[in-house]
């Protein structure tokens, strides 16, 4: 209004609306405020108001150069018009490639193209240039205009202020601008959850383009009627000021009903359509699909698509509010002469809240001709959850609305709670109870508090922004009852909280108790006797496949052939997600033993979607092709009980149900009941296959069109047996025949008893009776000849459905009567088939069969599953190992709480490699103390997605920890990740790809952390995450725990990544933890690990094939066989050399090896850099010649020395046979190396270390006896440490083996 004002005579108007805003106000606070919001809006506007004026001469006097230049153009090319903004028209006219601003200016500079294409050339590049000058100015004028809108929507001084600030200082988005405003507004009735959605949830170009009609001062949804279609919705706020401008009673209707569910998407049947308006079309048309009702904020789908469109928005997160037409009762039917048109006023009812929850739409399925895959959502439900923060971990607690069951987890670590709600998005909002000092600590309810459990987004306020929190007060846990157990308590409180906040309006809800909800499935680990296998944590299910990423392969998609119904999928991948107590995976392999040595054929099995199936019954929405497949279901159920029962392993199956169900299952009771819901159905729904006659639809031959009788009748015949509405079917069968009879007479002129000729005339005059299927009539097209004579008020027009005469059909009373009739008959034989479809609905609800079709859906479910993982694990070969539980031991929980017993300070540290060698050849074997640790035995195991033939099995003990290195590409991952995914399918009670022979012990937690990248979305980086994923290792596993930890601390430098996973490794031995350490940080091989820690670590590695190809070079082959040892030796250069980097690389790379040790390169204060330079350019002569191999063995120790003397510019110690070292060497860092002299053999053998206390370390070397007693050493002290001395005895030992010195000490090399 004010830019409308301004830009006519701004100061005489404005102030005579001051003086008109005086009068009206009804208190004089209210006219100060108007003033002064009339006054800052006058600057700020009369600004804009400049800006744009200017802005649009400007754009004009640009517009009229361009035509200038269009008209040139056109004048060089024969007076033809061109498109210049078409490419392809410029460019056939100029005959060039290309239009580009570029290619112009190149076009003007060659010297191939006619002076004319030059000229042309010019002016399409000033063209161009001008263009881009109008897009940028109207653009500027564009944003000036949205941000007077903006600054309006304000109406205080302070808010006008904020505005201007916000709109005019800040270089902000024009888009997001106007969202801040629409919720700036004091008059906003736009719930504040939808700001979230605008800002970050729209990004189609049509969507964003709505957003700007919107008018938050209008109606909850923002939605008026006369806003534009542009951007510029000055109209609109025009409009919003009166509330009564072209308003309709369908908009008001909508508004209102929004008011009732300001959270979720209203959707509106109107006629044949379903419409929303406002922001709910927005939503529509942003994650729908469809597309703007006239380019307004106006959006609707067909009837046909409801549930599509439905799915698309509960597969975003959305609730759905349905409102249904009721029947128009008072409306005319709309036949006979005297009929009238239909009555535009219409009733509409709530039908259902539609939610990520409860994704199907229950409206009028009962006749529908699908079944319950077609009815139902084709999305999976999601679980509302709840967690509760307690000292001991999160109690999660997730709720199935469609199935009525709640599931609860307690004491799990955060890990496990990410791994649950990414693996199964929750409906949001995630309701949350923190502890009391969380609580405090947030200051109230503040919802900005970092939960450990949500990843982070930067940029946003808070951890886990993107998902709504609702908080819930600790005291609402509080008073302990001994008749309520913790986890009834907790479900009682989420589902009390639940029901009230679903949807308060839903009548549907009004009658729920949390009593109607089942407990199934729980983990409750009170009990410190029974040890279940904890949930698994998102990296471990990441590592395994159970999680999305492109880069693993799936796991599930292994477990089940390709033709397994969606549902055994989705059950598999939940029980290895929350692994099953062991009591349950044991009844599982009972069922699979049983099922792979099954010789006979078994019986189909029907794999309902439990909760959809039970919700259709309860909506009583259930028709007859979800009836029999439920006879199905439960008689199938009665084969596998029978067949279970004679192999003695029906318990199985009812232990699998009971934790399925939450419900007791007996053999017989559920046997019994099955069959009782079996015959309760089988009395009202036709078996599948049996066609009776009587439910074939009416066929006259062509008398009548055989579609006509087909639209009528096709949605109530076949669904139930005929003698449940015996009388319905006669009375529809006698009024098709006298419908018959009557046209017969009226419109063939037939006799009705003589039939003789009627297939001939029909034949021949078929082409006079229309069949119009909208209006569902049988009219002639004109009056037949014959009857011309008696024409005369016998037949007349009909009128349609909305009571308008039709002028080209023609019938006559007795036909239109008798049509009536056969419509009315098959109207009433429709009401009476839904009454009896609606009555078993309920029946079954109210005699109690509920339970027993839960059961018997969970026991086709459990069935069909082994099915068909038996069957693809005895096709790919994989076989069940033994899982054992170890009864005999005595289990204590503090103890396995704590893992391990922390040494005494008594305990002196020892060299990894000393221990080693001293054990030599019994390094592997289990000391006493250690006799049971033998956590598994793996015989021929292979990926599990590889096929066994085109893979190599390994077949060997866990027994402690194992320290694996290897060459690069050898195969060490793919080796942890199958033992991982190996020992997770055995505690689950499935098959996997291993060989007879195999068992493995229970385990509490298996954790696999895998190399991975960074999260720039969480702000961590590679190493960041890996350190949060150890951290979380070593909260939730215990000495009875699987680990399988690949290469960790790569992510930093070698020094602080070789300290740091010494140090974890050392920790994780110390709590006897057992599985897999990969590493290529050689470094830790050397560390000075506890006594204890050492004894539990076994070092293995990657078998490699090595043979000599001449003189200089050799080849590697790669057998991926696991082998006890140690490789020091990653093979990085052959294997960047396989993967195709060029040469020249690769040899620089070899040169700098010689300077490069484990822990980072020799520094320069111990040589010189020349001296490196020179070293580096000497290394690729990587072998020295015979004759040199036999001078330097010749001259021994005074060779040594002069190398190290050269290197390292420091004087080299003498120490003889039998003598001491220098008492200055001692207590500080050296590199000492011996010259051992065997008495059998004619040359000497070389010894190279590096100790900080030389004395010591040379009185330990002789005390090994025989030729070590009398050994001749030489020692040069190291300045710069530890650090530094062991790289320079790296070099050493690598530059003696290049000489051809012999060394017993070639591994630290």
């Amino acid at each position: 209004t004010l830019n409308a004002m301004v830009l006519g005579q701004p100061f005489i108007i404005f102030y005579l609306w001051v003086i008109i805003l005086i009068f009206m106000s009804r208190n004089m606070s209210s006219t100060l405020n108007n003033i002064a919001y009339a006054l800052s809006s006058q600057r700020i506007l009369t600004k804009r108001a400049l800006s744009v004026v200017s802005s649009t001469n400007t754009a004009k006097q640009i517009e009229g150069h361009m035509r200038d230049l269009e008209q040139r153009f056109w004048d060089l090319n024969n007076q033809t018009r061109v498109n210049l903004s078409s490419p392809k028209q410029v460019a056939d006219v100029i005959q060039c490639k290309s239009t580009t601003k570029a290619s112009l200016k190149a076009i003007l500079c060659a010297d191939e193209y006619s002076s004319t294409q030059k000229k042309m050339a010019d002016i399409l590049l000033k063209w161009k240039n001008l263009k881009s000058q109008l897009i940028s100015i109207q653009e500027l004028a564009e944003e000036t205009k949205i941000n007077s809108q903006n600054g309006s929507e304000s109406i205080t001084y302070e808010s006008v202020h904020v505005n201007r600030q916000r709109l005019f200082l800040e270089p902000r988005n024009s888009y997001i601008a106007f969202v801040d405003s629409l919720f700036a507004s004091q008059k906003c009735q736009i719930n504040e959850m939808w700001k979230d959605v605008l800002l970050n949830g729209i990004d189609k170009p049509s969507a964003k383009s709505l957003v700007f009609q919107l008018d938050s001062n209008v109606c909850p949804m923002g939605y008026s009627p006369v806003a534009s279609t542009g951007t510029d919705n000055t109209s609109s706020a025009l409009a919003a000021n009166n509330s009564q401008q072209r308003k309709t009673p369908l908009v008001d209707f909508i508004r209102e009903r929004k008011k009732r569910h300001p959270t979720s998407i209203l959707v509106t049947r109107v006629g044949d359509f379903y419409e929303a308006i406002g922001i709910d079309a927005i939503l529509l048309v942003q994650y729908a699909g469809l597309n703007p009702m006239g380019g307004k904020a106006r959006a609707g789908c067909p009837i046909k698509n409801i549930q599509q469109t439905l799915d698309d928005l509960t597969e975003s997160g959305f609730s759905i509010a349905v409102y249904e037409e009721a029947m128009d009762t008072d409306s005319s039917t709309g036949r006979g002469s005297n009929g009238g048109a239909k009555s535009q006023l219409k009733r509409r009812i709530f039908a259902q809240q539609v939610s990520p929850a409860n994704p199907t739409y229950m409206y009028d399925l009962c006749l529908s001709t699908g079944n319950m895959d077609t009815l139902s959502s084709h999305i999976e439900s999601r679980p509302h959850v709840g967690i509760v923060h307690t000292s001991a971990g999160y109690t999660v607690v997730e709720i199935n609305w469609e199935e009525r069951s709640v599931r609860v987890s307690e004491r799990l670590p955060a890990e496990a709670v990410a791994c649950r709600l990414a693996a199964y998005p929750p409906v949001q909002p995630l309701l949350y109870v923190p502890t009391p000092s969380e609580l405090e600590a947030s200051r109230g309810l503040n919802r900005n508090i970092v939960l450990p459990f949500l990843p982070s987004r930067s940029g946003v306020d808070g951890a886990g922004s993107h998902m709504r929190i609702q908080w819930l007060r600790p005291f609402l846990l509080s008073g302990e009852s001994a008749q309520v157990s913790e986890l009834e308590r907790c479900k009682n409180v989420f589902l009390h909280e639940l029901l009230r906040t679903v949807d308060e309006s839903c009548n549907e809800h009004e009658h729920l108790s949390p009593e109607d909800f089942t407990l199934v499935g729980s983990r409750s680990s009170s009990d410190p006797f029974v040890f279940e296998t904890m949930p698994l944590h998102k990296e471990t299910a990441i590592q395994l496949g159970l999680v999305s990423n492109p880069h693993i392969p799936d796991l599930i998609a292994n477990l089940l052939p390709q033709s397994a119904p969606a549902a055994t999928r989705r059950f598999l991948k939940r029980w290895l997600l929350v692994p099953p107590p062991p009591r349950i995976a044991d009844s599982m392999r009972g069922i699979l033993k049983y099922v792979m040595g099954q010789e006979n054929a078994q019986p189909p099995m029907y794999v309902p979607q439990v909760g959809k199936l039970v919700s259709l019954i309860r909506a009583s929405q259930a028709n007859s092709h979800v009836f029999q497949e439920l006879m199905g279901t439960l008689s199938t159920t009665v084969i596998i009980i029978d067949e279970y029962s004679k192999a003695g392993v029906v318990s199985h199956l009812l232990a699998l149900v009971e934790h399925e169900s939450g419900m007791k299952a007996e053999e017989l009771s559920l046997r019994s009941r099955c069959m009782d819901a079996l015959q309760c159905i089988e009395k009202v729904v036709q078996p599948i296959g049996n066609d009776s006659p009587a439910d074939r639809c009416s066929h006259f031959g062509s008398l009548v069109p055989p579609a006509f009788f087909e639209r009528n009748e096709v949605d109530w015949r076949g669904r139930i047996r005929r003698e449940i509405a015996e009388s319905t079917y006669t009375k529809v069968e006698v009024a098709a025949q006298a419908l018959v009879d009557t046209m017969k007479r009226d419109f063939w002129g037939l006799n009705i008893d003589d039939a003789t000729d009627v297939g001939v005339v029909v034949n021949s005059k078929s082409s006079l009776v229309a069949h119009d299927i909208f209006d569902n009539m049988l009219a002639l097209k004109s009056v037949p000849r014959w009857a011309e004579s008696e024409s005369e008020g016998k037949y007349y027009h009909p009128r349609d459905r909305n009571g308008k005469l039709m002028k080209n059909r023609w019938t006559t009373k007795e036909v239109e009567a008798a049509l009536s009739l056969y419509i009315q008959a098959c109207q009433d034989a429709c009401d009476d088939v839904k009454s009896a479809l609606t009555q078993l609905s309920e029946t079954l609800c109210d005699c109690g069969h509920m339970p027993c079709i839960i059961q018997a859906s969970h026991a086709n479910l459990i069935s069909s599953t082994c099915y068909h993982h038996a069957a693809y694990a005895k096709e790919r070969r994989w076989t069940l190992a033994e899982y054992l539980m170890e009864p005999d031991k005595v289990l204590n929980f503090e103890k396995l709480n704590d893992g391990f017993k922390e040494p005494n300070e008594e305990e002196k540290e020892t060299d990894f490699e000393h221990i080693t060698s001293k054990t030599g050849n019994n390094a592997n074997q289990i000391s006493e103390s250690h006799e049971k640790e033998e956590r598994a035995y793996f015989s021929g195991l292979w990926p599990y997605w590889m096929n066994e033939n085109h893979s190599v099995s390994n077949s060997f003990e866990l027994s402690g920890l194992f320290v694996l290195t290897s060459p690069n590409m050898s195969g060490k991952s793919t080796l942890m990740r199958s033992t991982a995914t190996a020992a997770l399918l055995t505690a689950c009670g499935l098959c996997a790809p291993l060989g007879r022979g195999s068992w493995i012990k229970h385990f509490d937690a298996i954790f696999v952390r895998g190399a991975s990248a960074d999260v720039p979305s969480e702000g961590k980086s590679a190493f960041g995450a890996e350190m949060g994923d150890i951290a979380a290792l070593f909260r939730s596993c215990s000495g009875r725990s699987l680990v399988f930890v690949d290469e960790l601390a790569r992510g930093t430098s070698p020094r602080d990544g070789t300290s740091l996973a010494g140090a974890v490794l050392e920790e994780m031995a110390l709590k006897q933890l057992s599985g897999f350490f990969a590493t290529h940080l050689h470094g830790i091989l050397r560390l000075p690990l506890k006594e204890a820690a050492a004894a539990r670590l076994r070092t293995k590695r990657m078998a490699i094939n090595e043979s000599a190809l001449g003189d200089e070079a050799q080849s590697y082959g790669w057998t991926y066989k696991l082998e006890d040892g140690v490789c020091t030796n990653s093979l990085a250069l052959k294997t960047a050399e396989r993967f195709g980097l060029s040469k020249h690389i690769l040899n620089r790379a070899e040169a700098f090896s010689d300077i490069v040790t484990d822990v980072g390169i020799i520094s320069s204060s111990a040589i010189d850099r020349d001296d490196l330079v020179a070293l580096a350019a000497n290394g690729q002569s990587r072998v020295a010649s015979k004759e040199s191999i036999d001078e330097n063995l010749a001259k021994g120790l005074p060779v040594i020395s002069n190398f190290l003397e050269g290197i390292i510019k420091t004087k080299v110690f003498q120490i003889p046979s039998q003598y001491l070292p220098p008492a200055q060497l001692a207590g500080s860092s050296c590199v000492y190396v011996l010259e051992l002299k065997p008495p059998a053999r004619s040359s000497s053998a070389f010894y190279v270390g590096q100790t900080a206390h030389l004395p010591t370390r040379i009185s330990q070397h002789r005390k090994k006896g025989k030729h070590w007693k009398n050994f001749d050493a030489i020692a040069i002290p190291i300045e710069k440490g530890t650090d530094e001395a062991r790289n320079i005895e790296s070099l050493t030992i690598r530059e003696l083996s290049r000489l051809g010195y012999e060394l017993v000490s070639w591994a630290d090399g």
